[in-house]
């Protein structure tokens, strides 16, 4: 009437498996021994003393009620107790010997019977987020700045109807960003201003009429000089290149 929690093939020296009960009544933990390699067995108690038992719901306490009632309970579960004005809340148990419900206490005393708060001023420079009237205890509303710097909730305590505010900072800490913004305007237009001067520069040195050029007059090469001579009775011809005058 007992099995073993995630059971494994094989555990190393001086690990520990849990053992437990089929009903819940009990559970030890087995450890593997060291030097014999055998298990120092913790003893436990599986009788099935509660078998059959099972727990009905009573009426609720007064101002609470149960959570997803059921008709029948069966041992060691558990069901919620809540009161209707929100103030407590507690679990009780299926004994699993007597049937009967361990009850852990609870208090729904009516102290924050009819109250309510209303919304004061907003904080300076916030608003409210979608604003009503009148608001039960334990409700909330929520603050944020008209910036969008910061966000709160604000809580209507039950017992003083008051508001329990959580801070909210919605100073302008974005104040400094219009001057950056004026900044990078005035930078861009200047890097625009400048790139229209080196275009217009541009522009202009294109359209400045050129001189025309002086063409270096070409000195036409002299011809050859040829110069006729006598020799005995043979004549003779000797001509002498431009390059050699």
């Amino acid at each position: 009437m007992a099995s073993f929690v995630n059971p494994s093939d094989s555990y190393t020296a001086n690990t520990t498996v849990s053992v437990t009960c089929d009903n819940g009544n009990d559970q030890v933990e087995w450890i593997c021994n060291a030097f014999t390699g055998n298990w120092d067995e913790e003893p436990i108690d599986c009788s099935d003393q509660s078998s059959g038992v099972t727990c009905t719901l009573p009426n609720p306490p007064l101002m609470a009620s149960f959570v997803n009632p059921s008709d029948s309970y069966t041992a060691s579960t558990t069901v919620t107790v809540t009161c209707d004005n929100g103030n407590d809340q507690a679990e009780w148990i299926c004994n699993a010997f007597t049937g009967n419900w361990d009850e852990e206490p609870i208090d729904c005393s009516d102290q924050s019977s009819g109250v309510t708060c209303t919304l004061p001023n907003p904080p300076l420079m916030a608003s409210f987020v979608n604003p009503s009237d009148s608001y039960t205890a334990s409700t909330t509303v929520t603050v944020t700045c008209d910036n969008g710097n910061d966000q709160a909730e604000w809580i209507c305590n039950a017992f003083t109807g008051n508001w329990d505010e959580e801070p909210i900072d919605c100073s302008d800490q974005s104040s400094d960003q219009p001057i950056a913004i004026y900044a990078g305007i005035g930078g861009g237009v200047s890097l625009l201003v400048l790139l229209l001067c080196i275009c217009a520069c541009v522009y202009w040195t294109k359209r400045k009429p050129q001189r025309p050029s002086v063409a270096t007059p070409v000195r036409s090469a002299a011809p050859p000089l040829t110069a006729v001579y006598t020799a005995g009775a043979q004549p003779g011809v000797v001509t002498m290149p431009a390059q050699a005058r």
